[in-house]
């Protein structure tokens, strides 16, 4: 029985929800006192859903994890998430909801190059 497995998951837990924290709030350096902290727009709701699809893309669901991530990306409008949805749809070889995916990053960012290539 491998005893720090379940030790590695908490910490592979903490690292998942830091960085998606982060990506959402920026990494800023120390600003001063005067001025007010920049909140974030991501609500418990799709923090909790991001989550869950990327803890469902961890446990080999890619196919439940590309669902939950392009809905996040619809309703937060990011294309990162719409990035990360067409990873995942890919991932789970799944060529026509990668191609959906993009699709739909490329209606919701017209003018991006990513988007469009």
């Amino acid at each position: 029985m491998d005893y720090y497995g379940p030790m590695r998951r908490h910490h592979r837990l903490i690292a998942l929800a830091l960085l998606i924290t982060a990506a959402f709030n920026g990494v800023h350096a120390a600003s001063p006192a005067t001025t007010s902290p920049n909140n974030s727009n991501l609500g418990s709701e799709l923090f909790y859903q991001l989550l869950v699809g990327e803890l469902s893309a961890q446990s080999g669901d890619t196919g439940s994890a590309y669902s939950l991530m392009l809905d996040a990306a619809r309703k937060a409008n990011s294309p990162r998430l719409y990035e990360r949805a067409v990873e995942l749809a890919l991932l789970s070889r799944s060529g026509t909801s990668a191609l959906d995916a993009a699709q739909a990053w490329a209606r919701a960012f017209p003018a991006s190059r990513e988007a469009n290539r």
